[in-house]
């Protein structure tokens, strides 16, 4: 899910977001020597540095847009949708 998000953002992203693997087990400790530093930074910035300040949230469950204005979403339902 992670890496496509970071696929539908990359393209409105200045600098480009980096690249993140398909795959990335890290439920034991076989799977953790697999991060090495570049992979922790590339997941901070991915996680932790990206900001949408206008536009809009979409489920990708229900296609229902959230509209996001000054990095604050408005996620509440109308009546007809509880």
């Amino acid at each position: 899910a992670l890496r496509g998000a970071v696929q539908q953002v990359n393209p409105h992203c200045d600098p480009p977001l980096p690249e993140l693997p398909e795959d990335l087990d890290v439920s034991d400790e076989d799977g953790n020597k697999n991060l090495d530093d570049a992979l922790i930074a590339n997941l901070h910035r991915v996680l932790f540095d990206i900001y949408l300040d206008e536009g809009w949230l979409v489920c990708p469950g229900t296609g229902r847009k959230f509209p996001v204005k000054q990095s604050i979403p408005n996620m509440i339902l109308h009546e007809d949708e509880i």
